[in-house]
């Protein structure tokens, strides 16, 4: 009964934090205790700057063995010039950020692993509309490296991979990672949110408009459908938050606490 009660009381807390994240009275709150816990949960685990490289360098080598990179193209060079203006502005000087353009025309994404690498497909390049869009996407990968949320997934997959060698529990690893991932998914849509907003800042401080970020999140808006569960189970089972929301968040966060 205490066991069913707990679960209660944690997925009553978890709805709670995933619906107070973009309620703008709550936002720096939410995103302050989300990252406090996040960080607490991992800081148990230790990694060096040398392994976070290490780690970025081979997923890197795995990414470059299965996708293309297209490094003359034009655009990416367009990439690593705006790259290059926010660079100064970064908490973690010490990383060797680099970019890189994926050739993927239909598929529109972007992403960032330990290490500084950044990844931004030819999809994303015919969907934006500016410069300024652009640097916002990019400021965004550039945060979940900057804010360590690369580095808490290969924290997450070393502490696995030991847990399950320890106990020998073979391919019984997949599906620990599965459950910790669903458990985990409130507080990756903090690092999200965090990363829309550090993206803004770095995006605003190279000279960008911030405020272009949301004209994407309004062009994925109109792709998005609601899902099959009720809506609060819904956003708190999701890995990234409604579009609708993240507008609402980043427009908070611009208007009032940006230039402060």
């Amino acid at each position: 009964m205490k066991k069913f009660a707990l679960l209660i009381f944690f997925l009553a807390g978890a709805l709670a934090l995933a619906r107070a994240q973009c309620d703008s009275s709550y936002l720096s709150t939410t995103l302050q205790a989300g990252q406090w816990l996040g960080d607490y949960a991992w800081s148990f685990v230790s990694i060096t700057p040398e392994q976070e490289e290490q780690a970025g360098d081979e997923m890197f080598a795995y990414i470059e063995e299965n996708f293309r990179l297209l490094t003359d193209d034009p655009r990416a060079q367009k990439l690593r010039r705006i790259l290059n203006k926010m660079l100064p502005f970064v908490k973690r000087a010490e990383i060797k950020y680099d970019i890189h353009l994926v050739e993927e025309d239909a598929l529109i994404n972007a992403f960032s692993i330990a290490g500084g690498h950044l990844f931004i497909t030819t999809g994303i390049m015919d969907w934006v509309q500016s410069d300024d869009e652009l640097a916002f996407i990019i400021g965004h990968e550039m945060a979940h490296v900057d804010l360590e949320h690369c580095i808490r997934h290969v924290k997450r997959g070393m502490t696995i991979q030991t847990w399950a060698e320890y106990l020998q529990m073979g391919d019984y690893a997949g599906l620990i990672d599965q459950v910790q991932g669903i458990l985990g998914t409130p507080f990756g849509q903090v690092d999200e949110y965090q990363s829309d907003r550090e993206g803004a800042y770095l995006a605003w401080k190279a000279g960008y408009n911030p405020r272009k970020g949301q004209d994407f999140f309004r062009k994925l808006q109109a792709q998005e459908s609601p899902g099959e569960l009720p809506y609060d189970l819904d956003v708190l089972l999701r890995t990234h938050p409604y579009s609708v929301q993240r507008i609402s968040c980043l427009e908070h966060y611009i208007a009032h606490e940006m230039k402060k």
